[in-house]
């Protein structure tokens, strides 16, 4: 998050030249930075809950996010559209 939000770029985007900005092309910022990863991530924190079958939530959220970004004509997950953020090549 904190690498998204002052250079636009994680490691792993860094290395494949790509980069996370607003959808306007400016600098996504802290704001959406912080929206998109809660969102992308948050479920993940429920498979820490010691409760049989939590994974499941987890593995669905991946599936729901990896499908919206698939099937979106602009290849936004849901978790873009929600914090107005777009993956672009850097």
């Amino acid at each position: 998050m904190v690498a998204t939000a002052l250079g636009g770029r994680t490691l792993g985007k860094a290395l494949v030249g790509l980069r996370v900005v607003a959808a306007d092309g400016s600098r996504a910022g802290w704001r959406r930075s912080l929206l998109r990863i809660t969102i992308a991530l948050g479920p993940w924190w429920v498979a820490l809950v010691p409760i049989d079958g939590t994974w499941i939530v987890s593995c669905a959220w991946l599936f729901t996010l990896a499908t919206t970004t698939t099937i979106d004509p602009e290849r936004r997950g849901f978790h873009d559209r929600a914090a107005d953020t777009v993956v672009a090549r850097a």
